[in-house]
């Protein structure tokens, strides 16, 4: 069947695309618009399912070391493990408590990952600390949204 109609919405660093096919267009689009609407009003299992999507996304930095690769642990700091009995590696996993402690909390319309306080301190970088950015939103990241918002505003799942 021809399209009659398509539509791309560009948004969350992704876009839906809508397509109305067959002999009844303007009812198509209707019942499509209608469920849109509907769905977009509680985008609530999308923040969640992100949140948990992000959440492994986090886990994936830590098990690589970084996406891009964090910086080398400083000969200093490697001495300093050791006399404390940590051993030399892995980065940012001294005692695990940083990667154990993120979350995420989910409404309607947002999701935000929450960490221990000092994480932070890692994310940025500063003066004595060089940045090793933890959470980190990858083009794979992006994608997987994308498809989690495509599938609940067109399905609702």
């Amino acid at each position: 069947m021809p399209i009659w109609k398509q539509e791309t919405v560009k948004f969350f660093g992704g876009q839906l695309v809508i397509r109305v096919v067959g002999e009844s267009p303007q009812e198509q689009y209707k019942k499509i618009l209608k469920g849109l609407s509907e769905r977009a009003k509680n985008m609530k299992p999308v923040m969640d399912a992100w949140g948990k999507y992000m959440l492994e996304s986090i886990d994936r930095n830590f098990k690589a070391q970084g996406r891009p690769k964090w910086t080398r642990l400083a000969p200093a700091t490697i001495a300093d493990r050791k006399r404390k009995g940590f051993g030399s590696g892995p980065i940012l996993q001294r005692t695990k408590k940083l990667r154990k402690s993120f979350r995420h909390v989910s409404t309607a319309v947002n999701m935000k990952i929450y960490g221990i306080d000092y994480g932070i301190y890692h994310q940025k970088g500063g003066a004595k600390i060089p940045q090793r950015i933890i959470v980190n939103l990858q083009a794979k990241d992006r994608a997987e949204l994308t498809k989690l918002i495509n599938r609940w505003i067109f399905k609702g799942n």
